[in-house]
């Protein structure tokens, strides 16, 4: 006990060195708070990323490019499937219910985002099932992977809203603990389906996929949040709800929008083996960003959403650019030359392909810090960032049906850096304009 006592004291020591040399204040009791809620977060995720990388260079190596695109095609199907089920209320659920203290009134907002979600995901499953011909086509692919993205679709947004609960009632231990849980018993499926079954297509980590979002999202909804889910709907707390998610969602369409039309557009303008090699380049690169951002951003929204002047928060972000940028871009080349090399030879290793991702993955969590910073305070902010979002998803439509077709995947990962440099510059010029 009295080594653990050491290591986290050291962790804390250094962390402390860390805020005050950036910031220029005292590391108080707020940031050792946040500090050490992140510490949690970050063993369950280096587990949970361990798990998830161990997942996707196996099956990468196995599967090969052509199965391994189609696993990329039915994720990004099932994000875009997902957008009417959640509807933002995940979000509106993490920012109104993290405010309070108060259980009844956590429970009663917990309580009814779940029971919009739930009717909202049975009327999208229907609609989607009566259209299923035409959805397939639409997005490119056969009958059997657009179903099985819409199962996938369903219980990701029963995971989602668990998983976001456990954020707005601060369970981070809970959080931590369940994220590794999740990798793991997919990994282990995944072992079982390809070494002792002998599935060696990309089933093999679709059908784990789903069982791990259902079996995690009842053990978390039966051990931890059995005491604030009831059936009770708030219509009061229903249209607070709705007039948040209601930019939440074009907002959370338009995130999806531009993070998984490009593998769509690669896989109607080239081959379904050029998506599985761009897929391998993300997985090695703005992948692991994600991982990081939403590891950081289940502490950082709900606590900055209690934050009414964000002006001060805004200063702390400008200070920290300097180092994201700088440490970020070669930690990321290195990153993915690493995990590049561990995918074999049917993934081939482009520098130039690898510095551009590199540069868009920083350009992920630049980004994210502004909008979410932004989310947080309320309808007024969603309503800004959302102007950023929109803008980086239209404008990355337009240059990848641009610049595909002529650059293949370097017009692909291209558009992703230019419209997040256009979308970062825009929430910039807004901040700017807000602080007079």
């Amino acid at each position: 006990m009295s080594g653990e006592k050491a290591i986290t004291g050291f962790l804390m020591g250094i962390s402390a060195f860390c805020y005050e040399h950036v910031f220029r204040r005292k590391f108080g009791d707020e940031a050792k708070k946040f500090t050490r809620n992140l510490f949690y977060l970050f063993g369950g995720t280096s587990i949970a990323t361990a798990a998830g990388f161990a997942l996707n260079i196996i099956a990468g190596r196995l599967l090969g490019p052509a199965e391994y695109g189609k696993v990329a095609l039915v994720q990004s199907v099932t994000l875009f499937l997902s957008i009417p089920m959640l509807l933002g209320f995940s979000n509106a659920m993490v920012k109104f219910a993290s405010e309070s203290s108060d259980d009844r009134q956590r429970s009663r907002v917990i309580s009814t985002a779940s029971l919009l979600t739930g009717g909202f995901v049975i009327l999208s499953a229907v609609i989607c099932l009566i259209f299923s011909s035409f959805l397939s086509r639409m997005f490119s692919t056969s009958g059997e992977l657009f179903l099985l993205s819409l199962v996938c679709a369903v219980l990701y947004t029963f995971y989602t809203m668990v998983t976001n609960a456990l954020k707005a009632l601060f369970k981070i231990k809970t959080y931590a603990f369940f994220q590794p849980a999740y990798a793991l018993l997919v990994l282990s499926i995944f072992v079982f389906l390809v070494f002792i079954k002998g599935v060696t297509n990309f089933r093999a980590i679709i059908y784990p996929t789903i069982f791990g979002y259902a079996i995690i999202g009842i053990l978390l909804s039966v051990s931890s949040l059995r005491p604030y889910l009831h059936l009770q709907f708030d219509w009061k707390w229903a249209k607070t709800l709705a007039a948040y998610s209601s930019f939440a969602a074009i907002g959370g369409l338009s995130f999806v929008f531009y993070t998984n039309v490009d593998k769509i557009l690669i896989n109607r303008y080239l081959t379904v083996s050029n998506v599985g090699i761009y897929r391998a380049y993300f997985v090695s690169s703005v992948n692991i960003t994600v991982l990081l951002w939403a590891m950081f951003n289940t502490i950082y929204f709900p606590t900055i959403s209690r934050y009414k002047d964000k002006t001060i928060v805004f200063n702390q972000i400008n200070k920290v650019i300097p180092y994201l940028l700088g440490l970020g871009l070669p930690l990321m080349f290195i990153c993915e030359f690493v995990i590049l090399s561990l995918y074999g030879r049917q993934y081939p290793i482009d520098p130039l392909l690898m510095l551009l991702f590199a540069f868009a993955a920083v350009l992920v969590v630049w980004y994210g810090l502004y909008d979410w910073t932004f989310t947080s305070e309320g309808t007024r902010g969603v309503r800004i960032g959302l102007l950023g979002t929109v803008t980086i998803a239209v404008l990355n439509l337009l240059l990848n049906i641009c610049l595909i077709p002529r650059y293949a995947l370097y017009g692909a990962v291209g558009a992703q850096i230019f419209s997040f440099i256009f979308g970062i510059y825009c929430l910039h010029v807004l901040k700017k304009k807000i602080a007079r």
